[in-house]
């Protein structure tokens, strides 16, 4: 063997590693649930929340946040993901729930990814968190205001909850029955 055809071989070989890694990137993202088929709320004329919120979660539509938390239809809502072996949700879990003390009338529903899996399937399986810490801000009517990962410092944290319950004072979207 010549180094040439060696080479081109390498060569080869890289190029196809490069495009099965993107190959299962892609179908990854569409398993995650990112690529929708529908029109985006941008087309209908809509303000839409960004994207990059769903960096490590499941892209979760209102319809379905309000099938798995009920009280996420009427009240604004601080969902936290966290784990009791990571050191980030143990620095938190203390300036959360002063926080949570000041600010009432925000529901908070706390999740432990290594022990609450079996008490709560159905919202696990909507929001498929990645990473913990991980707090999605919930606005009356399902619609996700917000999410912060890892450590936040505690202004970032009462800036989110203020912005939520804020949006408590605007009406949320009308919740239709359906009868089976």
């Amino acid at each position: 063997m010549t180094p040439h055809f060696k080479a081109n071989h390498h060569k080869t070989r890289l190029i196809l590693v490069f495009g099965f890694t993107l190959l299962i990137a892609v179908c990854f993202q569409w398993y995650r649930g990112r690529f929708d088929q529908t029109a985006t709320a941008e087309a209908k004329g809509k303000a839409t929340v960004s994207d990059a919120l769903f960096l490590g979660m499941r892209k979760v539509k209102p319809a379905e946040v309000r099938q798995v938390l009920p009280e996420a239809a009427t009240r604004p809502t601080l969902l936290v993901f966290s784990s009791r072996f990571c050191h980030d949700c143990q620095r938190l879990a203390p300036v959360i729930t002063r926080l949570t003390a000041q600010h009432p009338k925000v529901a908070y529903r706390k999740l432990d990814v290594n022990d609450d899996q079996q008490k709560a399937p159905a919202i696990f399986r909507a929001f498929k968190p990645v990473s913990v810490p991980l707090m999605v801000f919930i606005a009356p009517g399902g619609e996700i205001q917000n999410a912060l990962y890892n450590y936040q410092t505690p202004e970032v944290l009462a800036e989110a909850l203020k912005t939520l319950e804020a949006s408590r004072l605007a009406s949320p979207a009308p919740v239709k029955k359906v009868s089976r």
